[in-house]
């Protein structure tokens, strides 16, 4: 793999090289992505808020409809601009600088969503839901029985005995401790939480462990800014996003089996898979990094050979089946 190189050394060449290796227009590569994303993200938006209007337990109104439907096609232009514009982005600082120079960051974590004592039941439907999905898609067709078998394992139980015991433990420290003290005060909240925290002991997850920190934390700078304790940043909430959303799609270039592996199989779905046709082995000659080892086979396919250099077909053919196959 020869020697370490420094990640500040500039890469000189063209984004038809690295960034899409399917087609040399930056233009019509932008519009193809977003288009893929958009049709992807209708479908994922369309189930997040019809399941939201459903819970409510209620026949929407032809208002609600209207809404859930605009917030779906809202939601799904939002994520296909922002998918759009990145490879744009890309391109565009390529053609300003003349180059690339990517550079190394640490991973993101996968958020975890609780709810009240309900989410036992809650809880067993998703994941009868979540395993019935390939039935309806046609892609299996194991009956009633195995949906049932699948719900009845002793992980499934245990992780929607947790979604069911945290609020239950909650309020009933919290009913406790008002009725012991006679006064309902909000540091109560504290040793509530705390004993609610225990029941994470059914379902242990790292990822629902740093969920709850960043949550808990986004709170507590929430109440500081509305309080006067914390100043209100310009834009705030749009620079997070977009630090993240960087942290993310730059992991999956140079870094892909950092990623989670639903983050990374999200991100080739809404891309069309074209995310899976970026140049890595390029980065992995001139960075000494593993971009490539979720892809070790992987060899671009240019339509146009005769605007690539020799030196970039080289390196493809040299990194081809270096590594073993990482499995998601």
């Amino acid at each position: 793999m020869g020697t370490k190189n420094s990640k500040l050394k500039p890469m000189y060449y063209t984004c038809h090289e690295i960034a899409h290796t399917w087609h040399p227009s930056c233009t019509w590569v932008a519009l193809e992505i977003a288009e893929s994303c958009f049709w992807e993200a209708l479908k994922i938006y369309g189930a997040v808020y019809g399941v939201s209007t459903m819970l409510k337990g209620k026949i929407p109104s032809r208002e609600q409809m209207r809404t859930l439907i605009w917030n779906t096609i809202q939601s799904s232009i939002f994520l296909s601009v922002n998918t759009g514009a990145y490879i744009s982005v890309v391109c565009l600082l390529r053609r300003l600088s003349r180059c690339f120079i990517p550079m190394s960051k640490m991973g993101p974590c996968r958020p975890f969503h609780m709810g009240s004592i309900v989410p036992f039941a809650i809880g067993q439907a998703l994941q009868a839901g979540l395993f019935a999905l390939p039935m309806i898609q046609g892609r299996s067709r194991n009956g009633l029985s195995t949906i049932l078998s699948h719900i009845s394992r002793p992980d499934v139980l245990l992780w929607s005995c947790f979604l069911g015991s945290f609020p239950a433990v909650y309020k009933l420290a919290s009913c406790f401790l008002r009725n012991a003290l006679g006064v309902d005060h909000r540091w109560n909240a504290i040793p509530a939480g705390f004993l609610a925290g225990l029941t994470m002991a059914f379902s242990p997850s790292r990822s629902m462990c740093l969920y709850s920190v960043w949550k808990t934390l986004e709170i507590v700078c929430t109440k500081g800014v509305q309080n006067g304790t914390l100043p209100r940043i310009p834009l705030g909430v749009e620079i997070l996003y977009a630090s993240s959303t960087s942290v993310l799609l730059h992991l999956g270039v140079v870094s892909p089996q950092s990623l989670k592996p639903s983050y990374w199989k999200f991100v080739s779905r809404i891309t069309g898979d074209r995310f899976l046709e970026v140049n890595r082995p390029l980065l992995d000659h001139t960075y000494n990094v593993s971009a490539s080892a979720l892809l070790p086979n992987f060899e671009p396919r240019f339509p146009r050979p005769d605007l690539i250099s020799a030196e970039c077909q080289a390196i493809g053919q040299e990194f081809k089946g270096k590594y073993n196959t990482f499995s998601l």
